[in-house]
């Protein structure tokens, strides 16, 4: 389809879009990224000739003007990846006999026409139970029964832990599969919260919550491997290979990714005004960073690994670990109303 022609059928009226968005494809008619983010809307209401057509037009409009696009390639979707509604969950071993990650999709709703990447983790206790976090719906994989089965060869299910209250829509599905399996040996109720006081799984395994911010955040330390997990919303790395661009689309429109100066993680640019008691909030990380941490595994894809992977979660938090930095502008005008 020409781009001519594509107009011809597709008036920027007729797209249904926000002003902004229809603004910028005026403004920058050559580039690629508005008329994804357009197929992108369209995918997500079900409408999917037209998010095909203009997923299609984007890909012309990068091949025609490269010069345009190409700080912006790496954004371009692919079409597995774009229109990806299932895949075959991945499970791989990080720490031998000990710690494994799968990586799969998540889906928000019942019926989510997008889902996006989610990494759960397990983790064998000394007693050879075996703990996920993070949780996927395992049930709704591609290869959902064999996935289940590799998870059950590890051990009995002794708990199934959400890291942040956003992904907890899992646990419901996690229920259905191990709540009186032969595999399922839960040490936790079906529903309730972690205490940082009571810890439940050490000397294996300790969980530090990160307080003073909305989503009520739990990362977990193995001092054995010297492995943090759970990290979910706190942490995402925007130069992770997504399998759904979903999450492109979110690392780009939260501010996460920012070109040449993207970094290996990095944090949302709405949590400034999630935070609801920022010396809390900086208390909690001041004592997960004083951890001898070899590796971190990310909730959303991508493990950091070696001597830089402690500097680098610290580096993406000097904005409010550091109290030099007091509170922006932004911040100044529209927390008290907030939280007054």
């Amino acid at each position: 389809m020409t781009r001519k022609s594509f107009r011809q059928e597709f008036r920027l009226p007729d797209l249904d879009l926000h002003a902004p968005l229809q603004k910028f494809m005026r403004t920058h008619p050559h580039h690629f990224l508005p008329y994804a983010a357009s197929a992108y809307i369209y995918h997500t209401e079900r409408n999917e000739q037209k998010a095909t057509e203009l997923y299609e037009f984007a890909h012309q409009l990068a091949d025609e003007y490269p010069e345009v696009n190409r700080p912006f390639i790496s954004l371009l979707p692919r079409h597995d990846q774009f229109f990806v509604d299932s895949c075959n969950a991945e499970l791989s071993e990080l720490v031998p006999k000990t710690i494994w990650t799968i990586q799969g999709l998540f889906y928000s709703t019942h019926d989510d026409p997008s889902p996006i990447d989610l990494q759960s983790s397990v983790v064998r206790l000394e007693d050879g139970d075996i703990i996920i976090i993070n949780p996927l719906q395992f049930n709704r994989q591609k290869n959902s029964d064999e996935i289940i089965e590799s998870i059950n060869s590890l051990g009995d299910v002794a708990a199934i832990i959400s890291s942040t209250a956003t992904h907890g829509i899992a646990i419901e599905e996690c229920h259905k599969i191990w709540q009186g399996n032969k595999h399922g040996n839960p040490r936790l109720p079906w529903s309730g919260f972690l205490r940082e006081s009571e810890q439940l799984f050490e000397p294996d395994l300790f969980h530090y919550q990160i307080k003073g911010q909305n989503w009520n955040e739990t990362v977990f330390y193995h001092p054995a491997t010297k492995v943090l997990l759970g990290l979910a919303d706190l942490g995402i790395s925007p130069l992770h290979s997504f399998r759904s661009w979903s999450m492109v689309a979110y690392c780009l429109s939260m501010g996460m990714w920012r070109g040449s100066k993207t970094t290996s993680i990095a944090l949302q640019n709405y949590q400034t005004i999630m935070i609801t008691d920022r010396e809390a909030f900086r208390e909690s990380w001041a004592g997960v960073l004083l951890l001898d941490v070899e590796a971190i595994v990310l909730g959303h894809g991508g493990i950091l690994k070696g001597n830089q992977a402690s500097q680098q979660l610290r580096e993406s938090l000097l904005w409010i670990i550091e109290s030099s930095q007091g509170l922006s502008l932004f911040e100044k005008i529209y927390l008290p109303p907030l939280y007054a």
